[in-house]
């Protein structure tokens, strides 16, 4: 197994962000109440996962989640890309496996689901986009993302 420096990490980091981020506002015009229905069960199977310590089971449902939210774009090679990067980045989540890291995906993906459920589209893209700035501070050990600048 290769290292994989902090500078490397975030680096990850920002590639999955610009891929998945642009895949979910591809996607949201396509989810279907079956989708949802998928959506929920992955997040459900996830949080049991990692309550029960199985961090390989909470890994993989917890980017199937981020997966299915995208495949309804139709976009296979975005997938393939996603796919790959995803990979890498679950390396991330055990080199970092405490509950914060983990939480700002589960909760996430919960606000993720009721903005669908109440047919918040845009605000679920919205929400999305803000996982990876909370996830960024996490691995830079911060755990606070970073603050917008004020212009001058």
């Amino acid at each position: 197994m290769t290292t994989l420096s902090p500078h490397d990490a975030l680096e990850l980091i920002t590639v999955m962000e610009l891929l998945t981020c642009a895949g979910v506002a591809w996607s949201v015009p396509h989810v279907t109440d079956e989708d949802i229905a998928v959506l929920r069960d992955l997040l459900d199977r996830h949080t049991r996962a990692y309550e029960a310590g199985d961090l390989t089971t909470a890994a993989l449902t917890g980017a199937a989640f981020s997966r299915e939210f995208i495949a309804p774009a139709g976009n296979r090679e975005l997938l393939t890309h996603i796919d790959l990067v995803v990979s890498r980045y679950q390396r991330i989540l055990f080199l970092v496996p405490d509950d914060g890291t983990w939480r700002v995906w589960r909760q996430g993906y919960a606000d993720i689901l009721a903005h669908l459920t109440a047919g918040e589209r845009e605000a679920a893209v919205a929400r999305y986009r803000r996982i990876y700035p909370a996830f960024r501070a996490q691995v830079a050990g911060t755990g606070q993302p970073p603050r917008a600048q004020r212009s001058p």
